[in-house]
């Protein structure tokens, strides 16, 4: 904790800087047109460079390190697979540059948190909530652990633009590129197919029977994934592949979907990017609730609930009055900061933060 309380002040004091900047930057732009376009992306950068150096100098923080530190010297001397990839591609670059896991950790981090950040910065319509329910919802520090899956992760998240404007061939390229870091990134395929759906009651009952059809359907999906990753998971089960879901976590992914309901903004289902983000965060909830009696099918969150920080700030800046918007942005931020301090605490791979230079 000795090193995460003083980078969320920075980032904070980071986070409302660029909100300033961007308030001045739109009187500026009215007056003259074109200028102060690209200031507020400076403190963006900033916010991004500190996430990642803090994640990528990391020394055995978070449950996987130890086996992908473990596995450093047989991704730069195997010769490279069709299956993964990806992260044995980072660590032979990263061999050229410094012949040290190390160099691997950082430039993960490096592709994770910067494609998260950017695309962050790019998407979201209020920054500064989005970067911060990106740390408090537990996705920030979930990278220390899954480093495949979070690589994964984090280019379908930069590249989600090609569902929204229903582009098929170059979302399927992205989910190719995807599945070089984790090859289970090749079944999200389908986002194309549903979360672009006009949400109704249909769309409803169709996210709500995959969710159903999830929870009695596990022994075939661990076969799926099994012959995705060329390994049979049943005949050698990891320690947590039937270990049941924190119900707290998620009950967080419900958040924004039961939000939604709550004050049915119903206009933001006219915006189209509104329209896939709520899809998304609905699809992210329903597939949570369905992976809560195995851990490892769990690992779908860091896929989908990404979404959430994009939605957050669509759902709060169309509450009209002002005051009360204000009110339940700063509960919201408060409900997840506890949430953040309960995972983080109640980790001993989290709680205490050493630094690569302490090794």
């Amino acid at each position: 904790m000795n090193v995460y309380f003083p980078l969320l002040c920075v980032v904070l004091m980071l986070g409302l800087l660029a909100e300033h900047y961007a308030r001045f930057a739109r009187v500026k732009a009215a007056i003259r047109p074109g200028e102060g376009k690209y200031g507020k992306n400076i403190y963006a950068i900033c916010i991004s460079i500190l996430l990642i150096l803090v994640a990528g100098l990391r020394y055995y923080v978070g449950t996987d390190y130890g086996s992908y530190r473990n596995n450093y010297l047989g991704f730069i001397t195997d010769r490279l697979t069709l299956l993964e990839p990806g992260l044995v591609i980072l660590a032979k670059f990263g061999a050229l540059i410094h012949d040290d896991f190390a160099t691997m950790f950082l430039l993960a981090s490096l592709v994770t948190v910067g494609l998260i950040t950017w695309t962050l910065a790019r998407r979201s319509n209020w920054f500064l909530i989005s970067i911060l329910l990106y740390i408090f919802s537990g996705l920030w520090h979930g990278s220390f652990n899954g480093v495949k899956q979070c690589l994964a992760a984090a280019v379908l998240f930069a590249g989600h633009q090609y569902i929204v404007e229903r582009k098929l061939l170059k979302w399927c390229l992205v989910v190719a590129i995807a599945s070089m870091f984790h090859v289970t990134a090749m079944v999200m395929v389908f986002w194309y197919f549903v979360a672009t759906r006009e949400i109704n009651w249909k769309q409803v009952l169709l996210i709500a029977a995959i969710s159903t059809f999830g929870l009695y359907s596990y022994n075939l999906f661990f076969e799926l994934v099994g012959w995705l990753k060329q390994t049979e998971l049943l005949s050698n089960p990891y320690p947590y592949l039937f270990a049941q879901i924190n119900r707290l976590r998620i009950l967080v992914q419900w958040m924004p979907v039961l939000f939604f309901l709550l004050f049915r903004p119903t206009e933001m289902l006219k915006d189209r990017l509104a329209s896939f983000y709520l899809n998304m965060s609905m699809l992210n909830a329903a597939l949570m609730t369905a992976a809560m009696n195995s851990a490892y099918l769990g690992r779908i969150g860091i896929y989908t609930g990404l979404f959430n920080m994009l939605l957050w700030p669509y759902l709060l800046k169309l509450l009209k009055n002002g005051p009360m918007r204000i009110t339940i942005t700063i509960i919201l931020l408060a409900c997840y900061t506890g949430y953040w301090y309960y995972e983080v605490t109640h980790s001993t791979n989290l709680a205490t933060f050493h630094w690569i230079f302490q090794r």
